[in-house]
């Protein structure tokens, strides 16, 4: 068990590094600036929920299923810009339409 002044030395330096703004600090600060508050609080709550999220497969043993078979780390990328590419082309068929095909698989 650590002593008490190493406990208060580690306490301190998470309240620090908690306090230290960083990107996602920004983005929640010009969302709210620029949007509001209410798009603010919904960037902050994305940004927790998707903090939980990592925390919990971390917990759940996912980072030992990509120590133990590499290619699962590969695929998961490869999903989530395949599930964008899906997602954004309601917003403008167009480009889809006019390129064709290749246009989506250039951004594989």
């Amino acid at each position: 068990m650590p002593d008490f002044s190493t406990i208060m030395l580690f306490a301190a330096a998470c309240v620090v590094l908690t306090a230290t703004p960083g990107p996602d600090m920004l983005l929640i600060a010009s969302r709210t600036i620029s949007q509001g508050r209410a798009a603010g609080f919904l960037t902050y709550a994305g940004i927790a929920f998707g903090t939980y999220c990592h925390a919990l497969a971390a917990a759940l043993g996912l980072s030992q299923l990509f120590v133990a078979v590499p290619i699962a780390y590969e695929i998961g990328p490869l999903h989530d810009r395949a599930f964008s590419a899906v997602k954004l082309m309601p917003l403008d068929p167009t480009v889809c339409l006019r390129n064709g095909a290749s246009a989506i698989m250039r951004s594989f």
